[in-house]
């Protein structure tokens, strides 16, 4: 009898990512043999491909979760220093309902998690106003014409900003 999963596919437990995770820790997924790969279960070959691309698991987004995340990434934003929150505190004199309208974008891109959230969100701002060097940028969406030399736009071309 073999002692492989049945589990489908597009089903992987969290036990199953953390154990491929550790299997591989050491060692780069492209050193590991073709036939070591097919002796995984079906959930454990998912985990490793998914740690392998990035992809992690969807989050379902319901209302309920929506704000509690918003909520406690507000919170995790107040519990940064000060002097980190500076240029966001900026673009929120300037246009609030702009940077609240961030916030969600900031949730989904560290996966709900709201401290990481919160520290990019406050990075985004700080690394903005340092770019542009002024705060005007900071309270809406850039434009072509606050890029104001050949540097800058090479920059945006590259896809860098």
């Amino acid at each position: 009898a073999s002692s492989r999963s049945t589990t489908p596919l597009s089903a992987t437990s969290t036990d199953d990512v953390q154990r491929v995770t550790r299997m591989f820790a050491e060692q780069n997924l492209h050193d590991i043999p073709a036939c070591r790969f097919q002796e995984m279960t079906s959930s454990e070959r998912v985990a490793a491909l998914q740690d392998l691309h990035g992809a992690l698991d969807i989050v379902e987004e319901t209302p309920e979760l929506i704000e509690t995340k918003l909520n406690e990434l507000d919170a995790a934003l107040e519990e940064l220093e000060p002097e980190k929150r500076v240029a966001l505190e900026e673009a929120m004199r300037r246009n609030a309902q702009y940077v609240q309208g961030l916030r969600l974008a900031f949730l989904r891109a560290e996966d709900f998690d709201a401290k990481k959230a919160a520290v990019r969100m406050t990075g985004h701002f700080t690394t903005r106003l340092s770019l542009f060097e002024t705060p005007e940028v900071l309270g809406r969406d850039l434009r072509y014409s606050d890029f104001n030399d050949e540097r800058d736009m090479l920059a945006l071309n590259s896809g860098i900003l």
